[in-house]
């Protein structure tokens, strides 16, 4: 199971509760038109037959194309609207009169969609080609209206692809609108946009989408963060990978064959976190720290800016139950800043590092330290810092100066660095930007967290929760 669809559930179910629906599919080419319409025959295939008009591809080439057709689109229901030739008319006469002024492929596409076991599902892709095809004035509306005849005579719904994106009448006579586009800023970005949808409440009025492994596919909109994704769900068993001798996982199966394997020993690895995401950016670094802990290895946390060791502990320990205590207090150190060190037995975690927070010379010492104890515990040492929080507590200029010896150290020891930094932070940014060895950013567009690489390069990449026999992990999917 994973936590993403392939048609937004307002258009499924727009069709599904209303007989004779008309929906009109725009964007400019390479958009993804085709594939979305294709996307929703095979989703309404246990409802509808579907009809697949065209004047550019033949059955043959639009079996090529996109392969997963051919369990539900037969050969004879996709109909060249210019080569198609005139059947035998229907028996009752009020249809013959009707349709005999009309382009053949009307007529044929009646008595087929007539016989069929289930509603007609009439897709036109696209209506500026038909209309050229057929030398009809793109002024006119009449193909359209005959089209809308066809689909009331047989209780059937409608589909209409344009590649026109501004508004035309058509937009007027149709039920839902759904508009297709892409943007490249940073990394290629495909949207869609619900501009209308009768009678039914948008949720997520721009999903985004993606057009992976040749289907369409729109993408989860992260309400939670991954931690809180995984409590409301009450998932139990992280899949863990196995790490090796030269790197540590990542605990995302995608983001290790990127990286070759995972984070490998003596690297720096910078999460650059943008505006907006909240905290959703979980997604890239607990599985890291999950996967570790279940390897056995030792882990030290700086957590990030707003979350009290006490509860980070606390998410840790849930989100690791096979873990006994006495092993996670072997392996784990977490840091707390406080002006009252107190060691009472009482009030003493082994996990907790207490530090003053008032010289950061002298508190990387204790760091360093702790780091080498956990570090015999299992090594290499998985060490993560939550530089916002550090800034706050130092200063920047007192962690600008201490940024290289701490990569120059975790780098000879052979751990893995993981930093977490934040927007704002541009100084510290620029600083590890040279140093790093792995770099990600994580931001939003319209509300749904991606990711993606700068070192080394990669697409867009949606994080979403994917949960098999029982066993949850992180699944990245790329937007191309």
């Amino acid at each position: 199971m994973s936590i993403h669809g392939c048609i937004p559930k307002e258009i499924l179910t727009s069709f599904k509760k209303m007989r004779g629906f008309r929906l009109l599919v725009k964007g400019e080419p390479g958009t993804g038109k085709t594939l979305f319409v294709l996307t929703l025959c095979k989703a309404l295939k246990d409802k509808c037959t579907p009809f697949y008009i065209t004047t550019r591809v033949t059955p043959e080439e639009l079996y090529t194309d996109y392969p997963f057709i051919k369990d539900f689109l037969s050969s004879k229901n996709i109909l060249d609207a210019v080569a198609s030739t005139a059947v035998s008319p229907p028996e009752d006469l009020a249809t013959v009169f009707k349709f005999s002024d009309k382009p053949a492929f009307l007529q044929q596409l009646y008595t087929l969609a007539k016989n069929a076991e289930k509603p007609a599902l009439i897709v036109i892709d696209s209506l500026e080609a038909l209309k050229s095809n057929l030398n009809i004035m793109h002024e006119s509306f009449s193909l359209e209206e005959a089209l809308f005849e066809v689909s009331r005579d047989l209780k059937g719904n409608l589909v209409f692809v344009s590649e026109k994106v501004d508004i035309t009448p058509v937009d007027y006579m149709v039920d839902g609108i759904v508009v297709l586009g892409k943007s490249k800023e940073e990394r290629l970005i495909r949207y869609l946009q619900l501009v209308k949808i009768r009678g039914i409440e948008i949720e997520n009025p721009t999903p985004i989408f993606t057009l992976i492994n040749g289907e369409f596919k729109t993408l989860h909109f992260q309400v939670r963060s991954f931690y809180d994704d995984v409590i409301n769900l009450g998932l139990k068993t992280f899949n863990y990978i196995k790490s090796s001798a030269n790197f540590i996982s990542t605990g995302i199966k995608y983001l290790d064959k990127i990286l070759d394997g995972g984070y490998w020993n003596g690297t720096l690895n910078l999460v650059e976190i943008r505006k907006e995401v909240g905290d959703r950016y979980d997604y890239l670094y607990l599985p890291t720290i999950i996967n570790h802990i279940l390897n056995e290895k030792s882990v030290f946390v700086v957590p990030p800016a707003g979350i009290p060791v006490e509860a980070f502990k606390n998410m840790l320990t849930k989100l690791t139950p096979t873990v006994s205590t006495e092993k996670f207090n072997e392996l784990v150190r977490l840091v707390r800043f406080t002006k009252k060190i107190a060691y009472e037995e009482e009030t003493f975690d082994p996990c907790v590092l207490n530090l003053m927070g008032e010289n950061i010379v002298d508190d990387y010492e204790k760091i360093k330290l702790t780091v080498s104890e956990i570090r015999s515990k299992g090594k290499p040492t998985l060490i993560v810092l939550g530089l916002d929080t550090m800034q706050q507590i130092y200063g920047e200029e007192e962690l600008s100066s201490i940024i290289g010896t701490l990569v120059i150290d975790a780098k000879q020891a052979g751990d893995v660095l993981m930093c977490l930094v934040k927007y704002g932070q541009k100084r510290i940014i620029d600083v590890l930007n040279h140093l790093a060895d792995m770099h990600f950013v994580i931001n939003t567009h319209e509300g749904t967290v991606l990711t993606y690489g700068v070192i080394p390069y990669t697409p867009n990449l949606h994080p979403s929760i994917h949960v098999e026999e029982e066993k949850y992990e992180v699944k990245l999917t790329p937007i191309v």
